[in-house]
């Protein structure tokens, strides 16, 4: 899977999640910027950790608040091509 699957993958769970067109999101933006509080970075992570059949650490929704969505793509790429 390459990098622009990831990220148009990623921001349909996004946009589904925080109910905003996934045309406007922003990897330079945190989650935070589109108003995503705890429970909804959990489900955000939950939905890519289905979607990707990864594992994301469980520390990483906390991390989620301040991080850009970029290294959340960084994040699922490093698993997926693990």
């Amino acid at each position: 899977m390459d990098r622009q699957q990831i990220e148009f993958i990623t921001n349909e769970i996004i946009s589904l999640q925080l109910k905003v067109n996934s045309k406007i999101i922003l990897s330079c933006a945190s989650l935070a910027d589109y108003g995503a509080d705890h429970l909804d970075r959990l489900d955000i992570v939950m939905k890519i950790r289905e979607k990707f059949n990864i594992w994301l650490k469980p520390n990483y929704v906390a991390d989620l608040r301040a991080e850009k969505i970029e290294h959340l793509y960084d994040e699922i790429q490093n698993h997926i091509n693990v």
